[in-house]
């Protein structure tokens, strides 16, 4: 009999006299309270006559309409824990349950607790076996490289995905670290950062360039600690991020593409605001040819001012050109100008930084 909540149940009962089989009779423990809380102690009852035991005599109402006047019965416990009772009943006159039969009725009750034990660790097995497949299948579903190592840096666990990565597949790459598995110094360098990461407890974090593929992961390794609070290893997982690589290099190409569109047009309107400025400067020269000597300077800067502008809202400017554009401008041709043989002693596509080209106009 196994207990059910606060009764117990017949699990099998066999009938000697007619060699048939029955089940499903139930006990209360309310019932039966003296009876029952003596099982719960580990006690083996027997009585010799039930109706007058005083373990046994509250079981009348269920003992005496089926002829029953002995009984024996033998708890079993499963865990530490009151789980059953093997009871053995005798019909007829009262009969003493002798040494041997007591003997008997706890050997048999310890092999029931034996086979029930069996069948609870086979059923954990079970379940445990289930469960590992259903995480087995999920982590081999995730299209990313899952591991666990120990504290070695060896592989005691590991998805689909890493198999793949190092040809392995169908086959065990458990024991192995990544120095049995890699060129000499890629493998040197990952089994070193596996150690570092037992040796620190700390999170490891990192995107880089596979040896082999050459393609862009992210690799993120954290340590595991054991109920000692010891590092026993690492859980390591390795995601492909290429195409987020390439989405962030076409943005950034975008963003430099518009802030060279942006510039440009700064540099195109600052161009032509100085040559407005310009000529408004030479239209008050020529009203007054005493200011002629002050102003004339300020028109030469502002003009060197506006090619070098002009030449940077086309692009980034060659030193050649800036200097060919300067020398050529109107304010470089007039009568009071002096001839200047312009000798370029560098390659004509030597460039000028853009901070210092405003600088040399100034000076030319």
């Amino acid at each position: 009999a196994l207990p059910i909540s606060a009764a117990l149940r017949c699990s099998d009962m066999y009938d000697s006299a007619t060699g048939l089989h029955d089940s499903g009779v139930e006990l209360k423990f309310e019932d039966f309270p003296i009876h029952f809380a003596a099982l719960q102690r580990g006690e083996l009852i027997a009585a010799a006559d039930a109706s007058t035991h005083p373990l046994t005599c509250e079981l009348a109402p269920y003992l005496t309409p089926l002829g029953i006047a002995s009984i024996m019965d033998v708890p079993i416990f499963l865990a530490g824990k009151f789980s059953g009772v093997l009871c053995c009943q005798h019909v007829g006159a009262p009969a003493h349950w002798t040494e041997e039969q007591r003997l008997f009725g706890a050997a048999l009750a310890n092999l029931v607790e034996i086979a029930e034990g069996h069948a609870e660790l086979r059923k954990a097995q079970a379940e445990l076996f289930e469960s590992e497949q259903r995480l087995r299948a999920l982590i081999n579903g995730i299209p990313d490289q899952v591991w666990l190592k120990d504290a070695q840096g060896r592989y005691v666990a590991f998805n689909r995905g890493v198999e793949d990565a190092y040809g392995w597949a169908g086959q065990s790459l458990a024991g192995k670290s990544a120095r049995d598995l890699l060129p000499l110094e890629e493998g040197k360098r990952i089994t070193a950062e596996d150690l570092s990461v037992v040796a620190s407890n700390q999170v490891l974090r990192a995107e880089r360039l596979t040896w082999r593929t050459r393609r862009w992961v992210e690799v993120i390794k954290i340590p595991v600690v054991g109920a000692d609070g010891r590092v026993s290893g690492l859980v390591g997982i390795l995601r492909d991020i290429s195409e987020r690589k390439q989405i962030e290099a076409e943005r950034r190409g975008r963003d430099r593409e518009q802030r060279r569109v942006f510039v440009r047009e700064i540099h195109h309107r600052i161009k032509n605001h100085m040559q407005g400025v310009s000529a408004l400067l030479s239209q008050h020269m020529r009203r007054d040819p005493a200011l002629a000597g002050v102003i004339s300077g300020a028109i030469t800067q502002l003009q060197s001012l506006a090619v070098v502008h002009g030449l940077q809202a086309m692009g980034p400017a060659g030193l050649p050109q800036l200097l060919e554009a300067i020398c050529a401008a109107p304010q470089c041709s007039g009568e009071d100008t002096v001839p200047v043989d312009l000798v370029v002693h560098f390659g004509a596509k030597a460039t000028i930084n853009e901070d210092d080209a405003i600088p040399v106009a100034l000076i030319l």
